[in-house]
């Protein structure tokens, strides 16, 4: 008797036990009903959608001035046009830098609800199409306009290509001596005249397909995707409910902690593993180097990440978060957000690579100050509102 009253209290013990850890296993998947449930959850999804979208047709405004721009440079090849046309481009990156943080719906990845894997046709840093880019310059392939923006890779028309044309003036290409390029013997045909005209012509073509890739974007919110957002759980919508709508939201602002922390600083300061950095400072691996716009984009990323966060001053996730009785909670997001920009101002370098090399640990104070905003996010928000944290940071110790 007293080994079957052992046993039963024994197994009695294990079934509670695995009944308190399928609860805290699935704690993160219970319904956001139980967060705030007065919380007007589509109001939120509208103000987050409308913030994003006044991003998106910002860079589309200034992807206009600089396809004009570099139509002036490509008739009329001066300094002085060439100088405006590197201007423009600097002002729509600075824009497109807010998108990065915006990756959800038609720009989030196809396996997110509601995505459709736009992103790589604007932008695919950190992959290197420098090398498809001059195939296309000696070839040519970039002239039929029409059928080069629908039919060839990302990487030879996106923003990286851009900035390859527009700033780098060295007489080599980037492509391996083994590769097809060098072993043809194309590119030693081009005079430094060719070069430089195929130059102005290819970045002119790039620009006017970027510019209608952002028309394309921007009328998809306004015509529909908008609303379909705002709608998330009604019949036909990609959202099942405004919980998964939610957490795809959060997933893009999550781009501050796998990219802009891990990838942007992290990877080139050596303090995330790499198989193309083992020991840092790597500045070669630096977003954005050719437009000196690193430092740039590390806070234009985090201003993005303000603006979502509030809802552009509507109602934000802030707004959530003191609705679930957390308003302390959102004040420290605030305050670790800003506190990461202004490590990004003290950097006292103009880009992120002279940091590197000129003031190591002042980028390492930018790193921890993102960890900081990161962790917040990581524990205490995601598991106040009950969302999910993307695959892709929930397991990340950084």
């Amino acid at each position: 008797m007293k080994v079957w009253h052992f046993l039963k209290m024994t197994f009695k013990i294990v079934f509670i036990m695995g009944v308190a850890l399928s609860v805290q296993g699935c704690r993160s998947s219970r319904p956001s009903s139980e967060v705030a449930p007065s919380f007007d959850r589509g109001a939120l999804l509208a103000s987050v959608g409308s913030c994003a979208v006044d991003i998106y047709a910002r860079f589309e405004s200034e992807m206009g001035a600089l396809e004009k721009a570099a139509v002036v440079a490509r008739d009329t090849p001066t300094p002085t046009n060439r100088t405006a046309v590197q201007s423009a481009f600097v002002r729509a990156f600075d824009i497109w830098q807010e998108a990065e943080v915006s990756q959800f719906g038609p720009l989030g990845p196809t396996a997110q609800s509601g995505g459709s894997g736009l992103r790589e046709a604007f932008y695919g840093w950190p992959v290197d199409g420098r090398c498809l880019v001059d195939q296309n310059l000696a070839s040519k392939a970039y002239v039929d306009a029409a059928t080069f923006a629908d039919g060839s890779l990302p990487q030879g028309r996106d923003l990286a290509a851009l900035e390859y044309l527009l700033f780098f003036e060295g007489p080599e290409h980037a492509c391996s001596p083994t590769s097809a390029l060098a072993k043809s013997g194309a590119w030693a045909t081009m005079t430094a005249a060719d070069r430089e005209a195929r130059r102005a012509d290819y970045a002119a073509k790039v620009a006017a397909s970027l510019e209608g890739r952002a028309k394309g974007l921007v009328a998809t919110w306004n015509n529909g995707f908008l609303a379909t957002l705002r709608n998330a759980g009604h019949a036909g919508s990609p959202y099942p409910n405004t919980r998964v709508a939610l957490d795809a939201v959060l997933e893009a602002l999550f781009y501050v902690d796998y990219v802009t922390k891990d990838r942007k600083v992290g990877t080139p300061l050596g303090v995330i593993a790499d198989s193309a950095c083992s020991a840092g400072p790597c500045p070669d691996l630096v977003e954005a180097r050719l437009s000196l716009s690193s430092r740039r984009s590390l806070r234009q990323n985090l201003v993005a990440f303000r603006k979502l966060w509030h809802g552009c001053d509507a109602v934000g996730f802030d707004d959530f978060l003191t609705a679930a009785g957390a308003g302390s909670l959102s004040a420290e997001v605030d305050v670790t957000t800003d506190a990461a920009i202004a490590a990004i101002d003290a950097l006292g370098r103009p880009t992120l690579e002279t940091a590197l090399v000129e003031d190591r640990p002042a980028v390492t104070r930018v790193f921890e100050a993102l960890r900081a905003l990161s962790d917040v996010l990581k524990t205490d928000v995601a598991s106040t509102l009950r969302l999910d944290l993307p695959a892709r940071v929930s397991g990340d110790a950084d």
